[in-house]
């Protein structure tokens, strides 16, 4: 488990480190934010969105 504070570079280190690259995986993130998600589904699927397009140099 990765401390809230966590920046990108540390998510991406972590998962490399600890999990094989294999793109027909699932990986499941939980998130939890302050006060709910009411009124966030906008930016959830944003989000969610961009995380899941390739990456094209």
């Amino acid at each position: 488990m990765l401390p809230a504070g966590a920046d990108a570079r540390q998510v991406t280190r972590q998962l490399a480190n600890r999990f094989d690259h294999d793109p027909t995986k699932v990986v499941t993130a939980v998130v939890d934010l302050p006060g709910g998600a009411a009124g966030r589904s906008g930016q959830l699927a944003g989000y969610a969105e961009r995380l899941g397009a390739p990456d094209v140099p």
